[in-house]
């Protein structure tokens, strides 16, 4: 299911209820609320879109959600 906008409960009850939610993230507070409530997969959406809300542009956005997750950038690599 994808879940838009900055009231996040629907996207708790969905989650709750065991349905894979992607939540559509259009500035770093809501991607920081979305990351927060478990979220497991995110939309950056940046202003570049067109007629969006977000006020940064997408590759910012990407950089925040990177570094709030605490996911490795996609781009680096282990070396075993």
């Amino acid at each position: 299911m994808v879940i838009a906008g900055g009231d996040l409960s629907p996207l708790r009850e969905l989650m709750e209820c065991g349905i894979g939610v992607m939540y559509i993230a259009p500035d770093e507070a809501l991607l920081r609320l979305a990351l927060e409530a478990g979220v497991r997969y995110l939309i950056c959406e940046g202003y570049e879109a067109g007629g969006h809300v977000g006020s940064i542009a997408r590759s910012p956005l990407l950089k925040c959600c990177w570094i709030s997750s605490g996911a490795r950038h996609p781009c680096s690599r282990t070396v075993a």
